[in-house]
């Protein structure tokens, strides 16, 4: 009976998937971003290998000891209260993946639908591990600071080996056997520079995340160095698309700001360390100009012109009068406790929030805030599409007599190194689908397949990109709206949004939520004028996962991360 007692299948079936998340969480976090095979040679390839070898290992087999556990706990019987029990999340990430999967099966090719594209298969099989990981991390996921070290560990060398090749030294000989013309293009262990910048974008916030909720000092020390090692790396990357990466994860780091004085204060100081990183980074350009590689203008702008050092001082002074406001407001709050204190009565609202954030801001200030930085960011988006669509019709020049020649402003073929053509082809590849095509897609990643067998698209393709394969619409929206269709782009759309909106919503009950917020910000405004491949997208999932776990387990802490798989005890689950 003793024996039979400490068998305890259901518990260890748990504590055994908990095991096997964690490690592929480990190894994505810690393992993948150094992984490469021979320098930059087919590393899209080896990289996909690596996730493909820690998914079958690690995540196949969880899905399997799922699938068992749901049926040992009965939930089959149970079906309609357990979809009732679902959030609104969960439901969005179904939707996507029911969407995934008619796309793959209704496609003419799918070979390529399923396996996706070579170099980074984002395919229906990388998909169905997408969702899979999501659902193992949010239910399973084990707590352990061997995963916190080992991801700060693993990105902090990747980001120190990107700066380095900036200054032409290679401590990995990655640049061995490659063409001096080819270095702008590649760095670090991830490849070429948008892969860089992908990773990057996608995995930096987990670091600010943790900078900006970190209570105790050293914690906050380790954080802002990696933050601007961060900061650092992304001015030199030489991709235009992470700032407006950064762009849109500042908009929503201030939007959770608006709560109280000193999330507002981390806010300040996360914008003070960027521009201290960026003139950082200008300084040593400066003092080794004979070994800093030559950068696009946006991350020369960024690092060397007398804007960074105006953002700096700028953040430094609105510290300053921030800290100046959050002593009077403390000062008031503690005149209000002693006189209720006198009275015998009840503190009023106002005081500290939920979450141990200190002081918040009135209800009125925060609400004037939200609305004043989201009609700035809602004008500069308006300003600049009306500005880029007059400019690009003609409008200044009939009006005017000039043409701005600005890369920026002059939306043509080569707008934003040729997406201008890319976007076009995307959009006329949509309007030659039929019916069913348009609401589904054409499959998972099969965009070349698709338009190279238009005769008047193949033709242009081959005229702009003679001796290439246009294998994508760089820009991931568009690519997902011929793939996936219009089904599958709003269902993916549906699965952000709804992210977005629950962990926000949550943010008092487990601000480490907020890291989904951040995670999705980045790689929103990244991947507009990228793609879907294996050095970021698994790393979106994992962090959606990764703030539903802590949504999830706000009341219990998460299992830690332990070989003890069977033989003890354990209290059961609430």
């Amino acid at each position: 009976m003793k024996f039979m007692e400490k068998w305890n299948v259901k518990n260890n079936i748990r504590d055994c998937i908990s095991f096997l998340i964690g490690l592929w969480t480990f190894a994505m976090l810690t393992v993948f971003p150094l992984y490469f095979g021979h320098q930059y040679e087919e590393i899209g390839a080896h990289k996909f290998q690596f996730f493909s070898m820690v998914s079958g290992l690690f995540i196949l087999p969880a899905v399997v000891l799922a699938i068992l556990l749901f049926i040992l706990q009965g939930k089959l019987r149970h079906l309609k209260t357990w979809f009732l029990s679902l959030s609104i999340l969960d439901k969005a990430m179904g939707l996507y993946l029911i969407a995934v999967i008619f796309s793959w099966q209704l496609s003419e090719f799918s070979d390529i639908a399923w396996e996706g594209t070579g170099g980074w298969f984002m395919g229906a099989r990388s998909q169905l591990i997408f969702v899979a990981v999501y659902f193992l991390i949010s239910r399973f996921l084990p707590y352990s600071r061997l995963l916190v070290y080992g991801h700060f560990i693993g990105s902090s060398l990747v980001f120190l080996f990107g700066i380095l090749h900036r200054f032409l030294i290679d401590p990995l000989q990655m640049y061995r056997g490659l063409d001096e013309g080819y270095y702008i293009w590649y760095l670090s262990t991830i490849g070429q520079s948008t892969w860089y910048s992908s990773y990057v974008c996608t995995v930096f916030p987990l670091g600010i995340c943790a900078y900006f909720l970190s209570k105790k000092t050293s914690s906050r020390i380790l954080s802002a160095l990696y933050c601007m090692l961060g900061f650092m790396t992304l001015v030199t990357q030489n991709s235009d698309s992470a700032f407006m990466a950064l762009a849109l994860l500042f908009f929503a780091l201030f939007f959770i700001s608006c709560d109280s004085y000193e999330r507002m204060g981390r806010f300040l100081e996360i914008l003070i360390l960027m521009f201290l990183s960026f003139k950082t980074m200008g300084l040593l350009q400066w003092a080794f100009y004979d070994r800093a590689i030559q950068l696009g203008s946006l991350s020369t702008f960024f690092s060397q012109s007398a804007f960074s050092w105006i953002g700096l001082l700028l953040a430094a002074v609105l510290y300053i009068v921030l800290l100046h406001f959050e002593q009077k407001a403390q000062k008031k709050r503690a005149s209000v406790s002693r006189r209720t204190v006198k009275t015998g009565g009840k503190t009023g609202a106002g005081g500290a929030d939920s979450d141990g954030d200190g002081i918040a801001f009135p209800e009125k200030t925060t609400k004037i805030m939200r609305r004043t930085v989201t009609g700035i960011l809602a004008g500069t988006i308006l300003a600049g599409v009306s500005v880029i669509w007059l400019n690009t019709t003609g409008v200044f020049q009939k009006l005017f007599g000039v043409t701005i020649q600005n890369q920026y402003l002059l939306f043509d073929e080569s707008w934003g190194s040729d997406r201008g053509f890319n976007w076009r082809i995307a959009l006329e590849a949509f309007e030659n689908m039929n019916l069913k095509e348009k609401l589904f897609g054409i499959g998972p990643d099969s965009f070349y397949r698709y338009v190279y067998r238009i005769p008047e698209l193949a033709e242009k393709l081959n005229d702009h990109w003679p001796g290439q394969t246009l294998t994508n619409a760089h820009n991931e929206f568009l690519n997902m709206l011929v793939c996936l269709g219009i089904v599958g782009l709003l269902a993916f759309l549906f699965l952000l949004g709804s992210a977005v909106v629950r962990f926000f919503k949550n943010r008092q009950k487990t601000a480490y939520g907020l890291v989904g917020v951040l995670v999705i910000a980045s790689y929103v405004g990244h991947n507009v004028f990228c793609y879907e491949q294996v050095c970021c997208t698994p790393f979106l999932f994992l962090g959606i996962g990764l703030a539903e776990a802590f949504l999830r387990n706000q009341r219990n802490p998460l299992p830690a991360l332990s070989p003890r798989l069977f033989w003890h005890k354990r209290k059961q689950e609430e």
